[in-house]
């Protein structure tokens, strides 16, 4: 990361390390673009004129504590129509940056990933009421961490558009329930994929190995392997979970797909690698592996505990983990 200063030199001038070639006067005016050498205070700059590097001691670098602080994230450096192509963490989270200044601003736009991202480094910030689409183009999103928002959240806080295609892994959500303004009732929604899903699609993902956790209970609760919260119209399709874990108040569960469905939010075509949580919601073709590694098949009208042959469940969501169809066809 890099941080620009200014310096009053108070009439002074400023020399380079050979103490003799002044760097900056009194009356010289420059950019001075510098990178921390992690050595409590010390900065050192490019050579700034004819002379070797300045070294400036005493500037304490900015602590960054999320990716949408300033100094953390950057502008897009890919815009062609109407599609974003995202290859940076600094530059996925000025999705979030742009989305919090303007909601609506990016509701036409297709956001696609053009490498893995690793979000690790600092705290994420769940990008808020986003209603265009999100493709990752089969790319993992690794580390998304929060630790700080209430009310609602994952990647997204809330979900009405599309996201495709993204790998979710090592996430560790944590919600906190959040007061109304009336102070009659809280909230705690929190998923991995997003907080809310309204009318919106979550499509070919897989979340795996990632940690929901409630802090406290709410009077409005939901906690899910890809979604706190959805609404009528809310889908989940062709989508795998494996090695989630969640951490609620006693009394309350985690969900494997969403916290707390509507009846008429849809479910279709996934799998879980593991046993099924999920008891609410409209389910078809859902399946989940048993202990005895027996696959069971769970809808609205039927439920299956039968041994499924390999191709039944490849043909069914398999290939959502192995990247490709039985065929193999994409």
């Amino acid at each position: 990361l890099t941080k620009n200063i200014s310096i009053d030199l108070a009439g002074h001038t400023l020399y380079a390390k050979d103490k003799t070639t002044p760097a900056f006067t009194a009356t010289t005016s420059v950019d001075l673009t510098v990178s921390s050498s992690n050595d409590g205070g010390k900065w050192i700059a490019p050579a700034q004129g004819p002379a070797s590097n300045v070294t400036v001691v005493g500037i304490q670098p900015q602590t960054l504590q999320k990716w949408t602080d300033e100094g953390a994230y950057t502008k897009f450096s890919s815009i062609e129509g109407k599609r974003i192509t995202i290859t940076s963490a600094q530059e996925l989270a000025y999705v979030c940056v742009v989305q919090k200044a303007k909601p609506t601003q990016l509701l036409t736009y297709e956001i696609v990933l053009a490498n893995d991202i690793d979000l690790r480094l600092l705290e994420w910030e769940p990008i808020p009421n986003f209603g265009g689409t999100f493709d990752g183009q089969g790319h993992t999103i690794s580390g998304v961490d929060i630790k700080t928002a209430k009310g609602t959240c994952g990647f997204f806080e809330s979900l009405t558009g599309t996201v495709q295609n993204v790998r979710f892994a090592d996430a560790t959500i944590t919600v906190k329930p959040e007061e109304s303004l009336l102070g009659d009732e809280t909230t705690a929604y929190g998923g991995v994929v997003t907080g809310m899903l309204g009318s919106g699609n979550i499509l070919n993902c897989v979340v795996e190995n990632c940690k929901v956790t409630a802090s406290e209970s709410a009077t409005s609760f939901g906690v899910g392997g890809f979604v706190g919260q959805a609404t009528d119209g809310a889908l989940v399709q062709n989508c795998a979970a494996s090695g989630n874990t969640f951490s609620v108040p006693e009394g309350l569960s985690g969900k494997t797909f969403i916290g707390d469905p509507t009846e008429k939010s849809s479910i279709v075509n996934c799998y879980v690698d593991g046993a099924l949580e999920q008891d609410v919601g409209k389910l078809t073709d859902v399946y989940s592996r048993g202990g005895s590694n027996n696959t069971f098949r769970r809808d609205t009208t039927a439920d299956s505990g039968s041994d499924l042959s390999a191709n039944a469940v490849l043909n069914g969501i398999g290939w959502v983990l192995n990247k490709q169809k039985e065929d193999g066809s994409e």
